[in-house]
């Protein structure tokens, strides 16, 4: 038996599909400890090509909440960067410069 098939007998096992406003909807019940209905986006469509968006995020609605993370931690990761070179450009300045002792500035660089 393939992977596809395995998957597929998974996939059909405890689910049921419905047409809500002319969209079907498969529906799967959980095997946890409370037994829920939720909503399931298969990994393989019913012809049997795999669905990759589905296999990998999950559906439409988890790779949307995906790229909003991912565009929120690029901003944080950003502004990081942005505080450090600012601190940098702020140490950097002759007037801090003066205020600083050089050996206390040698003593916190690390020397290869």
């Amino acid at each position: 038996m393939s992977f596809k098939e395995t998957m597929q007998r998974r996939i059909e096992k405890n689910a049921i599909k419905i047409n809500i406003n002319g969209e079907d909807v498969l529906l799967k019940k959980s095997g946890l400890f409370v037994k829920e209905w939720h909503r399931f986006h298969p990994p393989i469509n019913e012809d049997g090509s795999w669905n990759i968006k589905n296999l990998i995020f999950g559906g439409k609605a988890n790779l949307v909440n995906f790229i909003v993370i991912m565009i929120i931690m690029a901003m944080l990761l950003i502004g990081l960067g942005e505080i450090f070179s600012g601190m940098q450009h702020i140490i950097d300045t002759p007037c801090v410069q003066s205020c600083i002792d050089n050996n206390l500035i040698a003593n916190l660089t690390i020397n290869p």
